[in-house]
């Protein structure tokens, strides 16, 4: 039977379940980032249980997806960007999204600043690192 399960639902251990789609890991435990139906299944070619959370909506950036992005403004702290595609698929809707220094490598924090790396109109590929949903005023 489906089960419900809304952000932030603790799924399971992530000793036993491999994260997919629109689950995150904190602490060796699986939670889901989004408010869907949660699934498990088993990978036919190692037997692993993958467990992942279904939404009815369009596909949206979650927390860990991979992104493709056009920078559209950039400051000495921040690129803006669009979101054009989430786990190689496209949105229905541009997304915005944020680069920050910090960010920009895995293994080190560049000091520099974005305006010597990256310039408006540039397509980038990254990992996103955090999500925020902004409400209108």
């Amino acid at each position: 039977m489906p089960r419900l399960v809304v952000p932030g639902t603790l799924l399971g251990s992530a000793s036993t379940y491999t994260a997919g789609e629109n689950i995150y890991e904190r602490n060796g435990s699986l939670y889901s980032s989004v408010l869907g139906t949660l699934h498990t299944s088993t990978n036919t070619e190692n037997g692993s249980q993958l467990m992942s959370v279904e939404t009815g909506n369009p596909k949206l950036p979650y927390v860990g997806c991979t992104v493709l992005a056009q920078i559209v403004k950039i400051t000495r702290k921040r690129a803006d960007c669009n979101i054009i595609c989430v786990d190689g698929r496209p949105l229905g809707q541009v997304q915005k999204g944020i680069l920050v220094p910090n960010n920009i490598h895995e293994s080190k924090t560049l000091d520099t600043t974005l305006y010597e790396w990256f310039k408006p109109g540039d397509t980038i590929r990254a990992q996103v690192q955090m999500v925020r949903v902004l409400h209108p005023k």
